[in-house]
């Protein structure tokens, strides 16, 4: 259990993300621009080198820049699929929020067309691919070696013990950029009001919803209305979450697996749609109302997605008699993130070295402490920068802690509410804590969950039963995995 005295749910993260997006900018650190020979990075094939996102951002943009300034000679080409490419962001501080579903399938069906072929780009956006099925195939550089070969790679500059998690067969074949750290969040005076205590290396969903019947049972006889155990996740949230946490029970492509028709599956099915029917949880995702739910003191547990030392700032100011952590039921000693910055090269790349070179500095301290990057850094010198930028910019920011006149507001429900509480150097090493213990990646295939999002609508809507809706699911995900 991690303890804290703020929170934030997802969708309170995107307003406070959008909204500082300005001031984080401001803290962007330069990075050198020493030009040196291309000799120096490339003793085979050419000079260029291609790289394949669904789109591009301000960070890789910034990159390709810097990288090619400080090696002239380099003509880095970077293809996007997507249908609304960003301008360029010269003279301008453009970041993009998510991709478009169609833009990623795109992406997705391109790659595995070249990679398949034996062609494909040098370095690639391996997040939201089926890239075990590429390192089986041997497509995909052992980033291990490469790492172990190169002298002036220092691994300890960054959390080892996020790339371990991250390791297939023992050995690196993509590296993240940053992690979210995926985490439940508790309301420290509801748990305290309520006599909660949960030891969350050993609770699972069973006593999850035994905890959520007992403060539905005990808020109600205190004459509380409109209290919920959770907030801020839908029904197909709620399911999403429950089968990524227990993804490889129900599904592994590299093995041609599946068990959605099992007897677990159906259970998880009956017992997220009876935790909804109970009221156990506010299905609401709208903007804010997490927020105004926990302002009020109405909801015990929020999903919390912490991309950013900034995602405290609007949580200390909704939750101002602390929180506490927490992982998912189910999780046991296992403390979970995800990365949507994940990088690999092309084993058939005639221009290996050039990748290397520029994933490294991709990766480095230098480049890391770039504003621009999206999520929590790997590097741990980069992490501790956007650490204390955060802790100085949300002084200016939000002002005095005691004086309700922060300089932003945000409008949430029609109401404004000031960010008047800067955010603490106890408050980034909870974040900095977290970091170090983190040892699970998840890592679900994209296609199947959304099959399982599709599908499960019709149950949520109690238009199809639990064991209909699993062998649909099963059918499907059975399909795909043989393609």
């Amino acid at each position: 259990m991690v303890k804290n005295n703020v929170l934030r749910g997802k969708n309170l993260r995107r307003m406070i993300s959008l909204a500082l997006v300005v001031f984080i900018l401001m803290s962007a650190t330069a990075c050198g621009s020493t030009a040196k020979s291309n000799s120096e990075v490339n003793s085979a094939g050419d000079n260029s080198l291609s790289i394949s996102v669904v789109s591009k951002d301000m960070y890789l943009d910034t990159a390709v820049k810097l990288f090619q300034e400080q090696y002239p000679d380099t003509i880095i080409e970077v293809v996007e699929y997507t249908s609304d490419p960003i301008p360029s962001s010269e003279g301008k501080n453009l970041m993009r929020v998510g991709n478009k579903p169609e833009d990623v399938e795109k992406y997705v069906n391109a790659m595995n067309t070249q990679l398949m072929s034996g062609k494909g780009p040098d370095i690639m956006l391996l997040s939201p691919l089926p890239y075990e099925n590429y390192i089986d195939k041997n497509i995909l550089a052992n980033l291990s070696e490469m790492m172990q070969a190169d002298q002036s790679f220092d691994i300890d500059k960054y959390y080892t013990n996020i790339l371990d998690a991250m390791k297939y067969n023992g050995s690196l074949y993509g590296m993240p950029l940053s992690v979210n750290l995926n985490l439940l969040a508790a309301d420290k005076a509801l748990l305290d009001k309520y006599n909660i205590e949960i030891e969350d290396d050993k609770w699972n969903w069973d006593d999850f919803e035994k905890t959520a019947a007992n403060i539905i049972e005990s808020s109600s006889k205190d004459g509380v209305q409109g209290m919920y155990a959770l907030s801020g996740l839908d029904g197909s949230m709620l399911i999403s979450s429950l089968v990524s946490a227990n993804f490889n029970k129900f599904a592994d492509k590299s093995k041609k697996i599946a068990s959605f028709d099992s007897i677990e599956f159906i259970d998880l099915l009956n017992m997220a749609k009876s935790m909804i029917d109970k009221n156990y949880i506010d299905t609401d995702t709208s903007q804010g109302k997490v927020a105004d739910l926990a302002t009020r003191g109405n909801t015990v547990f929020s999903a919390a997605s912490i991309r950013a030392y900034f995602d405290l700032m609007l949580a200390k100011q909704t939750y101002s008699d602390g929180f506490e952590f927490l992982k998912y039921p189910g999780e046991g000693t296992d403390l979970a993130f995800t990365s949507n910055a994940l990088y690999g090269i092309n084993n058939k790349s005639s221009n290996k070295n050039i990748a290397w070179a520029f994933l490294k500095f991709l990766t480095s301290e230098e480049m890391m402490s770039q504003a621009t990057l999206v999520g929590l850094p790997v590097n741990k010198g980069a992490s501790e920068t956007a650490a204390q930028n955060a802790v100085e910019i949300s002084k200016k920011v939000g002002g005095s802690s005691n004086s309700g006149n922060g300089k932003m507001k945000l409008n949430i429900n029609g109401q404004a509410i000031n960010l008047s509480k800067p955010i603490t150097e106890d408050d980034v090493k909870i974040i900095q804590d977290i970091l170090r213990s983190a040892n699970k990646y998840t890592n679900v295939d994209q296609q199947a969950l959304a099959i399982v999002q599709e599908e499960s609508r019709a149950f949520l809507e109690g238009q199809k039963t639990a064991e209909d809706t699993a062998k649909s699911i099963q059918d499907r995900v059975n399909t795909y995995i043989y393609e």
